[in-house]
């Protein structure tokens, strides 16, 4: 295993000390891949172009063609100096990954696709985002990264990143992942520090907090980043394999009153755009709202009238920057490039502030 840590490093020739993902998704107009900022990520994962189908890779056709997509992000590790390492993230639904996973001889065919595709399209690395592989398939999800170690190790010689998403509460962790085992044949770990309270509640909470709240008791004392990393040390994965993840988007809730607006008030439901915000929109919002900084979490949350929302923004990216310093983390990663600030639009005086203020921090 020490061989292997070590050999994260020699990957990422790089000045930082961290390493920073990002997640992008072409399936959007506002940043375009000729707007994607360099010397900022030291990979870029794409998401949503490749989906488990049928034992093997398929990339998508509609509403765009994925293998454009695939081009326009080689064309961003040349114009990064290829520094950038290249790695898609590997979407599918459950009964997909439970086909291509259920035994010995159909993991073998999809580990053979997965190095076939990696070879033609030039790749550094594949992420794994199967939400979730709980139940039997825990055990036997580790042994298909297993088995892939071994055949991408002999095919590419110890070039080759295998990365997951990793969801951050309790459950998920015990009930879907033997942690221990996959961080020993896996390069990276991307836990996904995010969406620790979401439009299901039937009250107001932080979607990323990295601490608890005093007032959390119980249960409620899990839905933070400082206790999911831990969580994930004490079960035996190593500090710098945990990449801690933002996010550039955030809930919205329909306060049940709105002279309630606190953390924990009541809501009706989700708030504006379905329960979503994404960073721009708020960032635009707190021009009229206001922001409130709770410095217990380390979050930014506003309310206007019966709307509340909280969303990762560039203040509660220093602080996780800080956390990740202070913890000896692997370094960060983002969901993602297209939801940043790509035009200044709230004027930080730079494009791209999250992601440049962690890069900042990281170095």
């Amino acid at each position: 295993m020490e061989k292997l840590i070590c050999f994260i490093f020699l990957l990422f020739p790089i000045v930082q000390s961290y390493l920073v993902g990002c997640y992008y998704d072409y399936n959007q107009p506002l940043v375009l891949p000729e707007q994607l900022p360099t010397g900022i990520c030291t990979h870029v994962l794409l998401i949503g172009a490749i989906f488990v189908r049928n034992l093997e890779l398929s990339v998508i056709e509609h509403p765009y063609n994925g293998f454009i997509a695939l081009e326009s992000m080689r064309d961003y590790r040349t114009r990064d100096g290829n520094k950038l390492k290249l790695i898609p993230s590997i979407l599918g639904d459950d009964a997909e990954w439970k086909s291509a996973l259920k035994d010995s001889d159909s993991q073998m065919t999809f580990i053979s696709s997965l190095i076939n595709f990696a070879k033609i399209q030039n790749l550094d690395g594949f992420d794994f985002d199967w939400e979730y592989p709980c139940g039997e398939y825990k055990s036997i999800y580790t042994s298909f990264i297993e088995k892939l170690r071994i055949a991408v190790d002999e095919v590419f010689h110890n070039e080759f990143l295998l990365t997951t998403a990793v969801g951050a509460g309790k459950n998920t962790i015990d009930n879907c992942y033997e942690i221990e085992k996959l961080s020993q044949v896996l390069d990276l770990i991307h836990l996904m520090t995010y969406d620790y309270h979401s439009i299901y509640d039937k009250q107001t909470g932080y979607s990323s907090p990295i601490y608890p709240k005093n007032v959390e008791v119980g249960d409620a004392r899990y839905y933070n980043t400082e206790w999911s990393a831990a969580y994930l040390v004490e079960q035996g994965v190593p500090r710098n394999k945990i990449l801690i993840g933002l996010e550039g988007l955030g809930h919205t809730f329909q306060l049940n009153n709105s002279n309630i607006h606190d953390f924990a008030a009541p809501v009706i439901g989700p708030g504006y755009g379905g329960g979503w915000m994404t960073f721009i929109e708020f960032c635009l919002l707190v021009r009229t709202a206001g922001s409130h900084w709770d410095d217990e979490a380390k979050v930014n949350y506003t309310y206007y009238k019966d709307q509340w929302t909280n969303v990762g923004d560039v203040r509660a990216a220093e602080e996780k920057a800080l956390f990740i310093k202070a913890n000896g983390y692997g370094g960060a990663f983002t969901f993602g490039l297209h939801l940043d600030d790509s035009a200044d639009i709230c004027q930080y005086g730079e494009t791209f502030p999250i992601h440049r203020t962690i890069a900042r921090y990281l170095q």
